[in-house]
């Protein structure tokens, strides 16, 4: 291996660079247009989406404000409980709890990492309202099953496709198979192809284009859950007669600018190549990992990855920390994406409600869980430093034992 080669675990400079003059005329333009909300930019955004998606779409400011607004169109309200995936992020389970629901905490699927519809029977009550299903590092949920249990107990699905813009189920988009989808805008839910230049170092950086801009998109199947969504996003005013507004209902100020969605805009037209990238390092990933004593990420049939991350889970936790040091020690860094699940957070395990079933799948996983270097950015020569590493540190596991 190259010693002057270093991997982080995620990388944005080269995004920026490439989007920087791009960016810059487009701020321009957003600001002579003297149009910064509910302009062209917002329109031709959220008509291209729904054509691409065959559902209706709302833009909003964040992610978490699509999840509030798609949570209380799914009529939930003080008191009522909402099951999510305990290896969920953190601002997930925060979206229930600000519309003032209850997160209800329940197990996952080892092998693909998302919910355990399972899991739902056994935690399933009287105040049971809604399901969040995460889509987990680019592969979606077991949807069909899902849709059906929900069905079932009559709960209002929502999936979070923070994770997973453009994976698919059965040729059917994530975040269009429910009642609601909530997309990330400002993260990795819309990035650019990689770009190639003539450093050696991936510079440390977080997984957005910078956060220049954050933004949401909520997917929309009926025409009641659109118009109260669309309410309720602009202070849930109501324009009378006389020019002047109305509130009947409490709202949130959760418009997306005409900024945000310029840029979102120009980073959508790169998503299926910056897709195409990331499947092609999990490719290389798959074929080379295939003989290590880890578990690597699987595309159940019908299902296509788009791998956000590359999670790998080693055989223990001790295993884990060892790779992990010996991996940095080789310069390839890894992620500490989700370090703890949701429910063994303090701020829900001693402070805010919540409930949990039996969580022994997904604590297991955390233990074991590895997140390898995954962006479009990274060069065949940094990818073949990610494989030379892993061999290497497995090598010398050999040696150990």
């Amino acid at each position: 291996m190259n010693e002057s080669i270093r991997v982080c675990a995620e990388g944005t400079r080269r995004r920026i660079e490439f989007l920087k003059s791009r960016i810059s005329d487009l701020t321009n333009d957003a600001i002579h247009s003297g149009k910064y909300f509910s302009g062209e930019k917002v329109a031709f955004l959220e008509k291209s989406l729904s054509q691409t998606w065959n559902s209706t779409v709302v833009a909003t400011n964040s992610t978490n404000s699509a999840l509030q607004l798609a949570l209380l169109a799914s009529g939930v309200n003080s008191g009522d409980e909402v099951l999510l995936s305990a290896l969920s992020p953190i601002s997930t389970a925060y979206a229930i709890t600000a519309v003032g629901g209850i997160p209800v905490f329940i197990d996952i699927d080892p092998q693909t990492f998302t919910i355990d519809v399972q899991s739902i029977e056994e935690v399933i009550g009287g105040r049971s309202k809604a399901i969040i299903a995460t889509h987990s590092y680019g592969l979606m949920a077991d949807m069909q099953s899902l849709m059906k249990a929900a069905s079932k107990y009559d709960l209002k699905v929502i999936e979070d496709v923070a994770q997973s813009s453009g994976a698919t189920y059965n040729l059917c988009y994530a975040g269009t198979v429910s009642d609601f989808g909530c997309f990330s805008m400002g993260g990795d839910g819309a990035l650019p192809p990689p770009v190639r230049d003539n450093s050696k170092r991936v510079a440390r950086s977080n997984r957005s284009t910078g956060r220049v801009e954050d933004g949401g998109i909520i997917a929309v199947r009926d025409l009641e859950s659109l118009k109260l969504i669309e309410q309720l996003l602009d202070s849930s005013k109501i324009l009378q007669a006389n020019n002047s507004y109305i509130h009947r209902k409490f709202g949130f100020r959760s418009k997306m600018g005409e900024f945000s969605a310029a840029i979102i805009n120009l980073k959508l037209q790169f998503l299926p190549q910056w897709n195409f990238r990331r499947q092609e390092i999990a490719e290389r990933y798959n074929y080379a990992f295939a003989k290590l004593p880890i578990q690597i990420p699987i595309a159940p049939i019908g299902y296509t990855h788009v791998y956000s991350k590359y999670p790998i889970l080693t055989q223990s936790h001790s295993d884990r920390l060892t790779l992990e040091n010996r991996l940095a020690n080789t310069g390839i860094q890894t992620e500490k994406f989700i370090p703890k699940l949701v429910p063994d957070q303090a701020i829900y395990s001693i402070g805010l409600p919540c409930r949990t079933g039996c969580l022994d799948k997904a604590r297991n996983v955390i233990e074991r869980l590895v997140y390898l270097p995954m962006y479009p950015e990274l060069t065949d020569e940094e990818v073949e430093a990610v494989i030379i590493a892993m061999y290497n540190a497995y090598e010398a596991f050999s040696l150990a034992s």
